[in-house]
């Protein structure tokens, strides 16, 4: 996250971006595609972890091919929205302090 911040602020300036959006705008954009890709395996563990789950998984694999069987692509993505809202501002102050 923090090379990729680094690289859009660095390219953000060079096209004469004011230096408040070089700054915040990488970040944001950043750590949010690594929330659309890490979602699905963040969701499987979680199922494959919960003790009151009916079904048995052995592998995260199993759980998240049983999450895509029984509620499609959607169900590998239910709770981004509020993965994205507690995690994005934390990675942009994080770059912000750095």
């Amino acid at each position: 996250i923090f090379w990729g911040s680094d690289r859009g602020r660095s390219i953000l300036l060079e096209y004469n971006a004011p230096a408040s959006f070089a700054t915040a705008f990488p970040p944001l954009v950043v750590s949010t595609a690594v929330q659309c890709v890490n979602m699905p395996l963040v969701r499987a563990t979680i199922t494959l972890q919960n003790p009151q789950c009916q079904y048995k998984f052995r592998t995260v694999g199993e759980s998240m091919m049983h999450i895509y069987r029984t509620h499609g692509v959607a169900g590998l993505y239910h709770g981004m929205s509020a993965a994205v809202l507690k995690t994005v501002p934390k990675y942009c102050t994080a770059v912000v302090v750095k």
